[in-house]
């Protein structure tokens, strides 16, 4: 904990959820902060997030009724509690962490020498115990690497673990920014052997880790330009998310790699999404999409431009005269009377404030 890095960008205020859980190894902690404060995206299951957006959703409901904020009753602290009690009275504990406060605990039963897979094996695998196994087993990444990898190969394999726990690992796992060859040898085994679980691991991945690992691989250029058209879209999806987190290796893989069905609609969406344009990679991508038109073009191509002139303004200036001059040629030649629409023109304006 001392040693672990703690952001200190202010730019994270505009970041999103899948962004913010990158942080300070993974922590929940800014993705609350965003939910608390308006944030309007999806929110993946978490303990904490569920709490963030039940505390606001009562805080909503108590504003609009001009009532007062009730007090939360905190299992997590009662079954901790209860714990220390029964260690104390018996001299043994039974507790089954839940979620991260419960670290304490899950570090006990890791102690304890107990297979945390038989402990699943015995029990009802519903969806509370999810927070559980992912406790034990992100504590037992960091202090005994072979055992961690026994306990995640024999969930991953064995016919005994529901589903939704295996999807859980799996998400885990993409998360991992350093995977670990351990780790990578047991995806290629137990993950990539079947479509559905490659499915789930692409869609999954958050990390230029496993980015660059399965790019290497070329098993990222093998899904999309396959024929197997839901791990495209799968590749896609990681593309959307990795675009946010770590945009270069994206863009670099989306120059050299071939042709592909619906290449041009994914990299226009990839680069209206795309905040940092300082990459001369992202200007070269913009390049090969800039002639191929859509209904939407005229608004993807001034929000990319908004942008770019931050980074690229000479760049971004000589695209603009070139539109320019097509437009007035159709202003002319069918005697339209819309020379340009509402985004292009705060273009214009945006380019005027900021350099007259």
């Amino acid at each position: 904990m001392k040693t672990r890095d703690i952001c200190e960008n202010p730019d994270i205020v505009n970041w999103s959820i899948s962004q913010l859980l990158t942080l300070d190894n993974n922590t929940p902690q800014w993705a609350s902060a965003a939910i608390l404060t308006g944030s309007q995206e999806d929110v993946p299951d978490d303990y904490f997030l569920n709490l963030s957006k039940e505390a606001l959703e009562h805080y909503e409901e108590i504003k609009k009724n001009n009532g007062t904020c009730e007090l939360r009753y905190d299992d997590t602290l009662l079954s901790q509690a209860e714990a220390y009690l029964n260690l104390l009275t018996t001299g043994r504990i039974d507790f089954s962490p839940r979620q991260q406060d419960d670290y304490c605990f899950a570090r006990t039963f890791v102690n304890s020498n107990k297979s945390l897979f038989q402990h699943i094996t015995n029990i009802h695998q519903g969806l509370f115990i999810r927070s559980l196994i992912k406790q034990v087993m992100s504590y037992l990444r960091g202090v005994s690497e072979s055992e961690y990898l026994l306990q995640l190969e024999s969930f991953l394999k064995s016919k005994e673990i529901r589903f939704h726990i295996k999807l859980m690992l799996i998400n885990q796992l993409g998360f991992e920014e350093k995977p670990i060859d351990g780790e990578w040898q047991i995806v290629k085994k137990h993950i990539l052997k079947g479509s559905l679980l490659t499915k789930q691991f692409l869609e999954s991945i958050r990390s230029s880790g496993w980015f660059d690992k399965l790019e290497k691989q070329g098993l990222v250029k093998k899904h999309i330009t396959g024929k197997n058209k839901k791990l495209a879209h799968s590749c896609s999806i990681m593309f959307y998310s990795m675009i946010e987190i770590a945009p270069e290796p994206v863009l670099k893989f989306m120059l050299t790699v071939p042709e592909f069905e619906n290449k041009p609609i994914i990299i226009s969406n990839l680069l209206f999404s795309l905040k940092d344009w300082s990459s001369i990679n992202s200007i070269r991508l913009f390049e090969n999409i800039k002639d191929k038109r859509d209904n939407d073009y005229e608004f993807r191509f001034a929000h990319m431009l908004e942008k770019t002139m931050d980074y690229h303004l000479d760049w971004t200036v000589k695209i603009l005269k070139e539109y320019v001059a097509e437009k007035i040629k159709i202003y002319v030649t069918e005697n339209r009377s819309d020379l340009f629409g509402y985004e292009l023109e705060r273009v214009f304006e945006k380019l005027y404030k900021k350099y007259p």
